[in-house]
């Protein structure tokens, strides 16, 4: 089964998927870094291309839907931008089978981006990372 995480800038998402895939043994895709392979282009690129966010989601939802068709994105770990829940995304993302996981945590903490992540596992489906917690919907298997 996938896992998405999302939340907003500078949450944790990229170092908490990636240290959540390894302790899953799968493997993880940062969804920023896809749109950018999709499209030759820095994201900052695309989106002056576009006029308006709304197009420029629709558009980087072509990059998503690209990787959810890769075999190895069926048992990955998806970071997602802070967006990834908004418009077009949303509609991939839920007609995809997966887990939802949205990071949170208080501005203060945000602020000062963590340099190690320790993340616990909980069985009554809580990801735990060191500031914060986050529920998740579904079990993470």
């Amino acid at each position: 089964m996938r896992i998405f995480l999302t939340g907003v800038s500078c949450v944790g998402k990229t170092t908490v998927g990636a240290k959540l895939a390894t302790l899953l043994s799968r493997p993880f895709f940062d969804l920023d870094h896809e749109i950018e392979s999709f499209f030759s282009m820095p994201i900052e690129r695309l989106q002056g291309k576009c006029l308006t966010m709304y197009a420029f989601r629709q558009e980087a939802a072509k990059a998503l839907t690209h990787l959810l068709k890769r075999e190895e994105s069926g048992e990955a770990v998806i970071a997602l931008p802070p967006s990834g829940l908004m418009d077009n995304y949303w509609r991939v993302v839920k007609r995809a089978k997966g887990t939802i996981v949205v990071l949170t945590d208080d501005a203060a903490n945000i602020w000062s981006c963590p340099s190690s992540v320790r993340l616990i596992l909980w069985p009554e489906n809580r990801v735990q990372y060191p500031r914060f917690t986050t529920y998740v919907r579904g079990a993470i298997p």
